[in-house]
């Protein structure tokens, strides 16, 4: 999405997760947490969705949100 940075990223003994950050100001506008992950993988966002991988699954969220979608 434009002016919009995602990234994944692991948490200390805490699992993992997926954030998206405002690509000007660099401030926080969702987080979505895995606490049970261990591992995450690549995103890609197409149509509004962002798809990404963490401990063999799949997830879609909504990039605007941040709402699971499956």
């Amino acid at each position: 999405m434009n002016d919009r940075v995602y990234v994944g990223w692991q948490l200390p003994h805490t699992g993992c997760m997926f954030s998206c950050f405002d690509a000007t100001t660099g401030e926080s506008i969702y987080n979505f947490s895995l606490p049970n992950s261990r591992t995450i993988g690549p995103s890609s966002v197409t149509d509004n969705y962002v798809y990404f991988g963490a401990d063999n699954y799949i997830y879609c969220i909504n990039a605007i949100s941040g709402e699971l979608s499956w």
